[in-house]
């Protein structure tokens, strides 16, 4: 049972009847995002794909889903596996892409 010192939020599931399509056209703060398929990339090659990530990503400021992606990487990159022998320890070093990792000057 939580306590005061360590209150926890209430679950509410999602009903099996919830209809996201209907949500998202009467509110006017969500909108679908855009999907592109691995294979799709490949079709247009880079140029074009740079194009849509400035554009979509970039200058629109919106998500980009691109489907099917981790299917191409190598299965030990970034597994459940690799990511607890790489950071589940004390004292571990903060991930590469951590922003907020302190830096030694050069």
């Amino acid at each position: 049972m939580p306590t005061a010192q360590h209150p926890q939020a209430k679950f509410d599931p999602i009903p099996p009847d919830f209809d996201l399509p209907a949500l998202v056209e009467r509110a006017p703060n969500f909108h679908w995002v855009l999907r592109i398929s691995a294979a799709q990339i490949r079709n247009i090659g880079p140029q074009e794909f740079e194009k849509l990530v400035f554009l979509h990503v970039i200058h629109g400021g919106k998500p980009l889903v691109i489907e099917k992606w981790n299917d191409l990487l190598p299965k030990s990159l970034f597994s459940a596996e690799w990511l607890e022998a790489t950071y589940n320890k004390k004292g571990a070093p903060p991930p590469p892409w951590d922003p907020f990792a302190a830096s030694t000057p050069s």
